[in-house]
Order: structure tokens, then C-alpha cells, then sequence
């Protein structure tokens, strides 16, 4: 997956602007160390990167190891499903909730 925006203003290490837009330290240490690129101008670009006004900055995400973690889950809520309680009285939820839903739709 590939993510890219244009720098305007002043130049800025490639690291501070991507962290501008919110991509995490962590997602730029994935990029480095990991199968994916930093871009400038649509030319991968490695070591400390500069970008200028006027430049295209992206990135390309490395590709994603499966999560065993889920598998798992999945297999151990197919051995031992949970039991479901629902205590709740529908009748006192919505006694509960009618003062708040006619304020609102007297408003």
C-alpha cells in the first residue's frame, strides 16, 4: 500500500513530515527496517531524507506478517465458545431511555 502528499513550505526531514501526518514512529521504524520504501518524488529514497517545497513524499508499506494471534483466538472460541448472559430487561432499558428520546424529539 502506498500513501503520498505534496510538501509545501520549508524543507523538513522526511521522519518530522510524516509524522505530521500521523504515521506513527513505529510505522516509519517498520518502513526502514522492514520491505518497505520511503519516497521522494516517486524515487525510493534511503538514509536521512531532506524534502522541499514543491515535492511528492510518500511512503510504501511493508507487506504484513499473518497474525497467528487471530488463528488462535478462532480456534479456541470454535473449542470452548462463551456463554452469552444478557440480564438486561428490554422494557426497563426503554423506561429508562424515554425521558432523554422525547426530549429529543421535542427539540
Amino acid at each position: 500500500m502506498e500513501f503520498t502528499w505534496q510538501h509545501q513550505g520549508q524543507p523538513m526531514a522526511m521522519k518530522r513530515f510524516l509524522t505530521t501526518h500521523a504515521i506513527s514512529m513505529r510505522t516509519i521504524k517498520a518502513i526502514k527496517h522492514g520491505t518497505g520504501a520511503f519516497l521522494v518524488n516517486n524515487q525510493v529514497q534511503t538514509g536521512v531524507i531532506t524534502i522541499h517545497d514543491g515535492d511528492i513524499a510518500g511512503i510504501q508499506l511493508p507487506d504484513e506478517a499473518p497474525d497467528t494471534a487471530v488463528v488462535v483466538s478462532v480456534f479456541w472460541l470454535y473449542l470452548a465458545p462463551p456463554e452469552v448472559r444478557n440480564t438486561l430487561d428490554p422494557a426497563q432499558v426503554a423506561e429508562h431511555l424515554r425521558p432523554a428520546l422525547i426530549e429529543a424529539l421535542m427539540q
